[in-house]
Order: C-alpha cells, then sequence, then structure tokens
C-alpha cells in the first residue's frame, strides 16, 4: 500500500471519529438546553403542510416541538427523537393522514395510542400536566 493510501485512510478514519464525537456532543447540549416535549415524525411529504400546521398549533399552546422535514425512516426518525430527549413522538403518516388520526408515542415507556388530529392539543396537555 502506497504512503499516500495510508494517510488517505488515516485522515478518512480521524474524520469519522470527528463527526462521531460532534453527534454525541450535539445530543447531549440538545438534551440539556432545549428541554423537547415533542418530536414529529413524518412518514410521507404528502402530509408535511398538516405536519406544519399541527406543530404550529402545538408551539402557539407552549409546546417545545422538533419536526423532521428530511424524509428519513420512521426507524432513523424515532432513533433521532430518543436522541433529542423529546418526551414524545408524534406520527403522522399516509393512514394517519387519510383517515384523520395521529399516534402519540410516549418515548420513556414505549406506549402509543391513536386520536383524533383535532383532539391532540387536548390531549397532549393532560399527558404533560
Amino acid at each position: 500500500m502506497s504512503r499516500f493510501s495510508l494517510i488517505f485512510i488515516g485522515s478518512f478514519t480521524l474524520l469519522i471519529s470527528l463527526f462521531s464525537f460532534l453527534n454525541i456532543i450535539y445530543s447531549y447540549y440538545l438534551n440539556l438546553f432545549l428541554n423537547i416535549d415533542i418530536y414529529f415524525i413524518n412518514l410521507d411529504h404528502k402530509s408535511i403542510s398538516k405536519v406544519f400546521s399541527l406543530t404550529d398549533k402545538l408551539r402557539k399552546n407552549g409546546f417545545s416541538v422538533l419536526t423532521d422535514t428530511l424524509r428519513r425512516s420512521m426507524k432513523s426518525q424515532l432513533r433521532e427523537a430518543n436522541r433529542s430527549g423529546a418526551k414524545y413522538a408524534i406520527i403522522l403518516g399516509d393512514v394517519e393522514l387519510s383517515e384523520n388520526n395521529i399516534t402519540i408515542k410516549n418515548l420513556k415507556n414505549g406506549e402509543q395510542e391513536t386520536i383524533q388530529q383535532n383532539d391532540l392539543i387536548n390531549k397532549m396537555q393532560g399527558l404533560t400536566n
């Protein structure tokens, strides 16, 4: 193996390690300072306007909400929700959108329930008080 290849592999390994370290620091400080109530999981690009509307209503009612707009898989969004320190994840996918429902998942104990979208604010106020 050439010297250049070894330097490149070493630099690449160092870069990945640095990225992992920064990700851990980011997650720690995100949890420490933001105190996030809700992480909104969006599973389809068709529902993004509904997600923004519901997020706005939640914020106007005093909730701290993070919204994922990267269109990642549900698994990766749930992983990020747990990493963010949020208490609840709200899930809006195709089925929920078509049935005017929304799923609320308690990230501490894993319990989840599906409710009508119109009941979201009252339900969240009941869960957090």
